[in-house]
């Protein structure tokens, strides 16, 4: 295929102008919506803490209850689950 494009320059030059046009045209008729910097939801929220020295039930009674029971009742919280870790 490459050989013959060599030995017909018209075609390569036509094909590369077809494309270029028919993509200018895709792009001005704003059938496809373009973002930069799409919007989207996240459904998830990630807390991190740090106790240093300490142990993982420690841990989970000093921090990740209290943590649970503050945003228990907010709006659109379906499922809640922590980890506890030395540290």
């Amino acid at each position: 295929m490459i050989r013959w494009f060599i030995h017909n320059p018209v075609a390569a030059n036509l094909l590369m102008a077809t494309l270029f046009f028919g993509g200018l045209i895709t792009l001005l008729s704003n059938r496809i919506p373009l973002e930069f910097l799409p919007e989207f939801q996240e459904d998830r929220v990630n807390i991190t803490t740090s106790l240093r020295g300490a142990t993982p039930s420690s841990v989970e009674q000093g921090i990740s209850i209290r943590i649970e029971e503050a945003i228990f009742d907010l709006d659109g919280i379906k499922k809640i689950s922590t980890r506890s870790q030395e540290g």
